[in-house]
């Protein structure tokens, strides 16, 4: 068992996890803060329009991206190396998923929902016999397609549901499972933490953003989920981005179920913010860059609220997107800060109800 305590409140539906990749240092002409933005807010359409240059004016790097980008999102079909790479006993499933995807990214709309939840039907009609007899609704569709893929020897979630509003899908191989202690102040939550291994699918945004981001962890009522492979588990960076902020979510459920997922995420990014100490400038930057008051998916609408909330109370201004600003300000100024806006928020909550004040309706 593994024990780690902190002096103030720690717990994400989904987080995203950043994979460094080194390249030749060639000045770099694509803006992939933007591009990535626009991937994990689900709207791959505003991304193409950025890569809109001539190779000649490109480095090696972006040249690369570019033509992978391209081969994946802008032809008539995915004509990129992702399915070739995921080689499983659910390929077919893989595939539907992976159309759908495509679909909604460039241009999202409820038909392609109907579309994958027909295509889904048909192919557990087909492939899953103890279902062939039993009416699917689209209420159960999630729970027999999680059932399925459990029959064929893998792991994934209870039901397959919506990360950000894209239904997604995840599926691994492996996994152990052991416990955490977890000191939030005068609270002390005992909880199982399972380390996921093998990947087949880490689901929408790992395919959005070709494995830069995809989700690093989730949390259940009773359970944390955790990709081992993305965290160095002595890190800062597993301590807070993962333990912390999931630790805020693994609260919340319990303290307020039914909680947007908005809501639960602008929650646990104050924990992350009021715990940080070598990481708190990288994740202010990461919720500056990934920051969107007009999106629908929870994770930028969080970002941004976090930003504007705080640059009320530290600059006096509505969102304050210089990084060197944020720098001048003593790290324990803004752990206290980021603290009592989350105080704040839970007192509102308690007062008030789950249903307002929501970030969605600021």
């Amino acid at each position: 068992m593994y024990k780690i305590s902190y002096n103030k409140h720690l717990f994400s539906l989904m987080l995203f996890v950043f994979q460094t990749i080194v390249w030749a240092q060639t000045p770099s002409n694509l803006d992939y803060t933007k591009i990535y933005a626009h991937c994990l807010d689900g709207n791959v359409k505003a991304a193409l329009p950025l890569l809109d240059m001539p190779f000649s004016d490109l480095n090696k790097k972006d040249q690369q991206f570019k033509r992978n980008f391209e081969k994946r999102f802008k032809s008539a079909i995915d004509s990129s190396e992702y399915l070739k790479k995921k080689e499983s006993k659910i390929h077919e499933l893989q595939l539907i998923f992976r159309d759908y995807w495509r679909q909604y990214l460039l241009n999202p709309d409820s038909k392609h929902e109907r579309s994958l939840g027909m295509n889904a039907i048909e192919y557990l009609k087909k492939h899953f016999p103890e279902v062939r007899d039993k009416k699917i609704t689209r209420d159960s569709l999630g729970f027999f397609l999680s059932e399925y893929i459990k029959s064929k020897g893998y792991f994934t979630t209870a039901s397959v549901n919506k990360t950000g509003g894209i239904y997604d899908l995840l599926i691994w191989q492996s996994q152990k499972d052991t416990t955490y202690s977890f000191r939030l102040k005068k609270e002390k939550i005992k909880t199982q933490v399972v380390f996921m291994n093998d990947f087949v699918t880490l689901g929408w945004e790992e395919y959005a953003t070709f494995g830069k981001y995809y989700p690093g962890g989730w949390a259940t009522e009773d359970t944390i989920y955790c990709v081992e492979g993305a965290y160095d588990i002595t890190s800062e960076d597993f301590k807070i981005s993962y333990l912390a902020h999931e630790g805020r979510h693994f609260l919340d459920n319990k303290m307020f179920p039914g909680l947007d997922n908005a809501d639960l995420e602008y929650r646990s990014k104050l924990s992350e913010l009021s715990l940080a100490k070598t990481t708190l400038y990288k994740l202010i930057d990461d919720f500056i860059s990934n920051g969107n008051g007009q999106s629908e998916n929870p994770h930028p609408l969080a970002s941004y609220h976090v930003i504007k909330n705080l640059s009320e109370v530290l600059f006096d201004n509505d969102f304050e997107k210089d990084l060197s600003e944020w720098k001048k300000i003593n790290r324990k100024k803004i752990n206290r800060k980021a603290y009592k806006l989350l105080k704040q928020n839970t007192r509102l909550f308690k007062n008030y109800g789950i249903k307002e004040p929501s970030i969605r309706t600021q």
